[in-house]
Order: C-alpha cells, then sequence, then structure tokens
C-alpha cells in the first residue's frame, strides 16, 4: 500500500504538467441591452373634487402632489399629458356636454400649469439617471362661470417615452 501511495504520489505531478500545456481560446460574445421602461401612475387624493360656492369657481380647486407617476426607465426619458377628446364628458342630469377640458390643469416639473387639450404636451422630462424616479404632479380645476352645474369626467392620458 504504501509504494501505492508513492507511485501515485509521483505521477500526480506528471498528469498535472500534461494537463497544463492545453493553450487558450478566446470567445467572443455580445450582450444586447434594450431601453427598459416602465410607468406606474396613481391618484394620491380620490376625494372628488366638489365646487359648493362660488368663490371656488372663481379660485378653482388646486391640489398639490394630486398624482404620484413612478417612472422606472435605463434611458433618458419624457412624460406627455392629453385628453382623448377637447371636451368633459357629462355624467349627470343638467351636465353640458361642451364644457372645455382646458379648465383642468397639470403642474409638472417643465414649468407653469399646462391646460389639458386633445394634443400630447410635455409634462415631466428626466433630471437624472436613476433607474426609479418619483414625482408627483398638481392638479387645479378652474371652471369656467358659464359651466352648467353637473357631474363631469375625463380620462387624462399621460405617456411615457424616451428622450
Amino acid at each position: 500500500m504504501k509504494k501505492l501511495l508513492i507511485i501515485s504520489f509521483f505521477l500526480m505531478p506528471l498528469f498535472l504538467v500534461g494537463q497544463a500545456g492545453g493553450g487558450v481560446q478566446t470567445v467572443a460574445g455580445t450582450v444586447e441591452v434594450q431601453a427598459l421602461q416602465d410607468l406606474k401612475i396613481e391618484i394620491v387624493d380620490p376625494s372628488p373634487l366638489t365646487f359648493s360656492d362660488p368663490s371656488e369657481i372663481e379660485k378653482g380647486i388646486y391640489r398639490p402632489g394630486y398624482y404620484r407617476l413612478t417612472i422606472i426607465s435605463n434611458v433618458p426619458w419624457l412624460i406627455t399629458v392629453e385628453t382623448n377628446t377637447p371636451f368633459l364628458k357629462p355624467g349627470s342630469v343638467g351636465a353640458s356636454s361642451n364644457a372645455n377640458i382646458s379648465m383642468v390643469e397639470v403642474k409638472g416639473n417643465k414649468g407653469g400649469f399646462i391646460s389639458l387639450t386633445n394634443t400630447p404636451q410635455t409634462v415631466l422630462i428626466s433630471e437624472t439617471n436613476a433607474i426609479k424616479t418619483v414625482f408627483y404632479i398638481d392638479l387645479r380645476v378652474k371652471p369656467s362661470v358659464l359651466t352648467s352645474g353637473g357631474k363631469y369626467s375625463s380620462p387624462v392620458l399621460f405617456l411615457l417615452s424616451p428622450q
């Protein structure tokens, strides 16, 4: 047994030396990273926007941070806002079918308030290289004194796209 152990002890370095001279090869590969983007929108305070006296109609209702937008993107981005119609949708008896959507305004990081229209307008642009960013968008509603009383609604479309 002792002889077998000594022989295997001497053969092992020969085996290792035989393996070491195999050569080197290089294999090239490619990695492709697509532009990845995701947008989540939440209404922070979903309570109704109710005008109950004439002074509120004159001043409008202002809700800071009404929308919370969580953006995940590995490229610089921008967000546009628009509606699908130039008018609010009447939702009750007495509500007018020609109440202009422009009475609804939003404010992101691109300056002042933007009146909603059915044309896309830039409301947010990326300010950092962070993959995940959270922004709050302010809302203001200023109806005309000529707006008929009633309930109104409209979808608001936020679109995330690369810059």
